[in-house]
C-alpha cells in the first residue's frame, strides 16, 4: 500500500459576482456592486488549494430591473472537490443600476449664421469660411447617440447688431458671437462646441 502525504493549506480568494446583462437603456455601475463576504478561505491539499483564483456566485439575472440599488441572496460556488472545504457557501450582493448615459464626440458638424433684423440690409456681415464646422460632444443614452447621425445636430450662431463694437473708429464692428444648439431632444444633449464662439465683423 502506497501513501501519498501532501501539507495542508488556507487561501483566501475573492469572491466574485456573475451577473446577467440588464435591459436596454441600463447600465452596472461597476463602483455599486459589492459582495458580502468579499472573500473567503478555502482549506484542503495545497495542490487543490492552489489552483483556485477565485470563486463565482450563482447567476444573478438583472432582467426586468429599474434602475436603483438591489440586493440579491445567492449561493458560491465552492469548489466541488471533496477535499477543499470553504468557509462561507452563500452571501450577498449589492447591485445599482443607473440608466445607459454615455458622450460621444461629433465633427464636422455644420453651424448656421442666424442674422438679426436690426441690420441694416445694405451692410456686409462677415464670419470667416463658409459652411463652417464645429467639433460637439453629445451626451445621451447610448442606444439613442448610436442611432443619432449629425445632421440631427443643429448648431448656430446668432447676430445681433448690438454686439458689435469698433475698437478702432474706421467703420468695421467686431463681435465674438457664442456658438449655441438648438434643443431637438429629450433624450440627448450638448454639453460642449468647439470653437464656442464665431468671429465676425460688420461693415
Amino acid at each position: 500500500i502506497e501513501f501519498r502525504f501532501e501539507k495542508r493549506a488556507e487561501k483566501a480568494v475573492p469572491v466574485v459576482p456573475k451577473l446577467g446583462p440588464p435591459d436596454t437603456d441600463i447600465a452596472v455601475d461597476p463602483e455599486g456592486v459589492t459582495v458580502e463576504p468579499p472573500q473567503i478561505t478555502l482549506t484542503g491539499p495545497e495542490s487543490a488549494v492552489a489552483a483556485i483564483v477565485d470563486v463565482r456566485t450563482d447567476a444573478i439575472s438583472l432582467t426586468g430591473l429599474p434602475p436603483g440599488t438591489f440586493v440579491e441572496q445567492v449561493r458560491l460556488l465552492v469548489p466541488e472537490d471533496r477535499r477543499v472545504s470553504a468557509s462561507a457557501e452563500r452571501g450577498r450582493v449589492r447591485i445599482s443600476l443607473r440608466p445607459d448615459i454615455v458622450e460621444s464626440e461629433r465633427t464636422g458638424v455644420p453651424v448656421a449664421v442666424v442674422r438679426g433684423t436690426d441690420f441694416d440690409p445694405e451692410g456686409t456681415l462677415g464670419y470667416g469660411a463658409a459652411g463652417l464646422r464645429a467639433t460637439v460632444r453629445v451626451r445621451g443614452l447610448r442606444r439613442v447617440l448610436g442611432e443619432l447621425d449629425n445632421d440631427e445636430i443643429r448648431l448656430f450662431a446668432r447676430a445681433e447688431l448690438d454686439a458689435f463694437v469698433d475698437p478702432d473708429g474706421d467703420g468695421v464692428g467686431l463681435a465674438d458671437v457664442p456658438i449655441e444648439a438648438e434643443k431637438r431632444s429629450d433624450a440627448w444633449s450638448i454639453v460642449a462646441i468647439e470653437p464656442a464662439s464665431l468671429a465676425m465683423t460688420w461693415t
